[in-house]
């Protein structure tokens, strides 16, 4: 019996390698923690009482009939009596078409905002705007512009006695630091929460029309808080709040535009009224991740046809690890770097190809789009589908494999026609696209190919 344990002892032994001996201890009460936090303050009224000036609601509206004005807007919208008439006729009057909250960022008037909070359903900007500052002072503001890629809008007021914000670089904030958020929730009045930042270089989704490196918080941001404060411990601004996780109140998610990019987007805003933003023609991704450590860079998924990418021999599969010097560690990085250089700006971006270290040198272009955008845009009636504008017509930029095979597209194709309708620009899509069925011709090698596509 002692032979046959033996043996079957052995025959263990010589089936796998031995297994490594596991021990774990457990911390006491005693032990010290890794990183002592500061004790929390008994109130933090004091920075607040310092960061509060600088927030103020916005109220855009828009002129209408002076009929019946509604009697809660009045004390910011109705004009007195004497100014309602002249010439024997009601002049319009402004109406209230939403609210939101802004921050005021230079001593001269400057207010920064979401573009979302200025605009007016039809997606055109409200006929005026009321700014109410801390000290309850209520003065005019006009719209110095507005950048749709980012969402944020500056606003100009001229008042004595400002109290702008300092700004923090964004680019130091770790998850886990304290912040507050401040706005004007629900117009009740300007309000502050406590809360953490939860995560940095956060995305809402997959969109190729907007910059997203948000930051994310706890801290509570409701309906009314868009374009208001994210203000670190020290009272200095970090972030624009701009959105909440989901389609209603607080859900203790929500996500604030970094300074960084705030800083950048309303210098440009202050001098031109827009943002110019050189078109690369680059789609990247994260790397995929693997047994080993996950390279940090963007790796290339798509390079457009004709492009700047394509000019400068750059290949899917290339891992950009740089742009113009500044380290790329992600996709939001490099998509946050692009989006902030303008057109025919020499940019050098540094990428490993075949575990090769090369230097690229692209020269973007300007986006064909008036609207801002990334030279990208998508068509209600072709769901699934991002195109672009080119010289040469519309490209099929990106498209799922189900709407590839309802329709026929494929990625790279270029649109010249829609129903016999040359398609060169944004509008020509929506003009001579309809229900039904629809022949496009496409550029494909160096031929042409007419389409039926069925459009339901």
């Amino acid at each position: 019996m002692r032979a046959l344990l033996s043996s079957f002892a052995a025959g263990l032994h010589l089936a796998g390698p031995a297994v490594a001996q596991l021990k774990l201890e457990l911390a006491t009460n005693s032990a010290t923690p890794a990183a002592q936090p500061p004790p929390a303050p008994d109130s933090y009224a004091p920075l607040l009482r310092t960061a509060t000036p600088s927030i103020v609601s916005v109220f855009p509206a828009i002129l209408v009939g002076a009929d019946n004005p509604d009697q809660a807007l009045e004390r910011f919208f109705t004009p007195p009596a004497d100014e309602k008439k002249k010439d024997g006729k009601d002049k319009p009057i402004e109406r209230l078409s939403g609210s939101g909250s802004g921050v005021i960022i230079s001593k001269d008037g400057f207010i920064v905002t979401n573009r979302h909070v200025v605009i007016l359903p039809s997606g055109k900007p409200a006929d005026s705007f009321k700014i109410e500052l801390s000290d309850r002072r209520q003065v005019p503001a006009k719209l110095v512009g507005m950048d749709t890629v980012t969402d944020l809008a500056l606003l100009k007021i001229e008042a004595p006695d400002l109290t702008p914000i300092p700004l923090a670089d964004s680019d130091t904030v770790k998850t886990g630091d304290l912040v507050f958020a401040i706005g004007n929730p629900f117009r009740i009045g300007i309000t502050a929460t406590m809360g953490m930042v939860s995560a940095t270089k956060r995305s809402t989704g997959d969109s190729t029309e907007t910059i997203e490196s948000y930051i994310q918080t706890d801290a509570a941001i409701n309906p009314g808080n868009s374009g208001g404060a994210l203000i670190n411990a020290s009272g200095q601004l970090i972030g624009i709040n701009t959105a909440i996780y989901g389609n209603s109140t607080n859900a203790g998610i929500g996500f604030a535009i970094p300074t960084r990019l705030v800083k950048y987007v309303v210098e440009k805003l202050a001098i031109h009224g827009k943002v110019a933003r050189g078109f690369f023609g680059i789609q990247a991704d994260n790397p995929p991740p693997s047994a080993e450590m996950t390279p940090q860079g963007a790796t290339v998924t798509a390079i457009m046809p004709e492009s700047p990418a394509a000019d400068a021999k750059l290949a899917v599969g290339d891992l950009i690890q740089s742009v113009n010097s500044t380290s790329i560690t992600d996709r939001q990085d490099l998509r946050l770097a692009l989006s902030m250089i303008p057109p025919d700006d020499k940019t050098s971006l540094t990428i490993v190809r075949g575990g090769q270290s090369l230097t690229a040198t692209l020269t973007p272009w300007e986006p064909k789009l008036s609207d801002g955008r990334m030279g990208f845009f998508s068509e209600d009636l072709l769901p699934d589908v991002v195109l672009a504008v080119m010289e040469k017509g519309i490209v099929v930029h990106s498209i799922t494999k189900e709407a590839s095979e309802r329709t026929r597209l494929e990625e790279g194709m270029i649109i010249t026609s829609i129903n016999n309708a040359p398609a060169s620009a944004m509008q020509d899509v929506s003009t001579h696209l309809r229900k039904g069925v629809n022949k496009i011709t496409v550029l494909v090698g160096d031929g042409t190919r007419t389409l039926s596509v069925r459009i339901p």
